[in-house]
């Protein structure tokens, strides 16, 4: 068994984001018209490209946003996941709407945070925010799998009336062969009845979930708000609630998920 992979350090981190600023279209540009202007015009222009380039590269690394992006492509690759809400129907498309239109309002506070020390510590605290949007997808699809591959009704009531008669008949028969044919009948009709009661059972579960996830993606917008927009007595400890909330989220999204793949055997 391979041994947990540790998180990136803080200087990992940043010899990432700083490697991206650098090469960046922006950047390469203000080093390619430097390089022309210097040659032709004067030497003095390089000392006026640098100047420029330095400035272009200290103003991505602020961008909390695109960051968090590059992190995540690099360090995370499963977080950067294509979401397209076209592949779901009903209830679960407008809920990962609804999902990614809140995110989208978390990210554009993060990036209007005046104050550079808060908005460094809100992205912090909200780089799993793709995860939590991601997951709430890979389980709507799943979800909307397993609910079209369910019979458009099922009466479980006549299905234990089923169960029990046959139980009763196994009972009294005294033919083996008859008896053997009874219990492979029984078997399979348990057997679908605890189908339906998993899947059932599963869809209520993710139900229950998607509207918890959807109330912590609310409240985690709020907290954001009013960081950024008032005096905290502590920002570690803000930011720490708004980090575990997701982190918290996430781990049961990710339960969710588990159980849906035992019931209809989707591979990881």
């Amino acid at each position: 068994m391979s041994s947990p992979k540790s998180p990136p350090t803080k200087q990992q981190q940043f010899r990432i984001l700083l490697l991206n600023a650098m090469t960046r279209p922006q950047a390469a540009a203000v080093v390619a018209l430097t390089i022309i202007v210097a040659l032709w015009v004067s030497p003095w222009f390089f000392l006026v490209g640098a100047v420029f380039y330095i400035l272009v590269v200290y103003t991505s690394l602020q961008d909390a946003q695109e960051s968090r992006k590059v992190l995540n492509e690099v360090l995370y690759p499963d977080r950067s996941r294509k979401i397209d809400v076209n592949r779901l129907h009903g209830g679960y498309r407008t809920a990962m709407q609804r999902a990614l239109d809140t995110r989208k309002k978390i990210e554009s506070a993060v990036t209007a945070t005046d104050d550079v020390g808060v908005r460094k510590a809100l992205a912090d605290s909200t780089k799993d925010l793709d995860d939590l949007t991601g997951t709430i997808f890979d389980i709507a699809l799943k979800a909307e799998s397993l609910q079209a591959s369910l019979p458009p009704s099922i009466n479980t009531s006549a299905l234990n009336e089923d169960i029990n008669r046959l139980e009763r008949i196994i009972s009294t028969t005294q033919d083996e062969f008859a008896r053997d044919q009874y219990r492979a009948t029984l078997d399979g009709k348990k057997q679908q009845l605890q189908n339906y009661s998993d899947a059932v059972e599963a869809l209520n579960r993710w139900q229950a979930q998607l509207d918890n996830a959807l109330s912590t993606l609310d409240t985690i917008l709020s907290q954001v708000l009013r960081i950024r927009s008032s005096e905290v007595l502590s920002l570690s400890t803000a930011t720490d609630e708004v980090s575990h909330s997701l982190k918290e989220e996430v781990e049961s999204l990710k339960a969710t998920s588990d159980a849906l793949d035992t019931v209809y055997g989707l591979s990881k």
